[in-house]
């Protein structure tokens, strides 16, 4: 084949060819295990591994149904809050009316009273 410094390199590269050969099932399995860990990345969640789920950026590791459904019901409880502060605002606004108004009624009726005695 080749010939370097006058050796024939036949017999090296026989020896490197069956090595490569007879490490076929060894390359093998590191490619399905490289396709099963970087490739899964691209697959559904649900077609996931559990070990790769787990590496994704927003998988929990402890999952805690009562956190869970306390995170479903934050906004709900939010937007109830605000309905009753703008209740409660709506509540505060009469009854200052109520007072004002009741505060001219009074007002009125002194006067009256004032003329008449007057």
């Amino acid at each position: 084949m080749f010939q370097v410094a006058g050796r024939d390199t036949k017999q090296p590269l026989l020896r490197i060819r069956t090595w490569y050969d007879a490490r076929r099932h060894v390359r093998a399995k590191y490619l399905q295990q490289w396709e099963r860990h970087f490739m899964s990345r691209e697959d559904k969640k649900k077609h996931m591994p559990l070990h790769i789920r787990c590496l994704s950026r927003n998988y929990k590791k402890w999952r805690n149904p009562l956190a869970d459904n306390l995170a479903a019901l934050k906004p709900l409880l939010v937007r109830w809050q605000n309905i009753l502060q703008k209740e409660a605002q709506d509540l505060e606004k009469q009854r200052r009316q109520v007072v004002q108004q009741r505060k001219r009624e009074r007002e009125a009726q002194r006067e009256a009273r004032w003329k008449r005695m007057h």
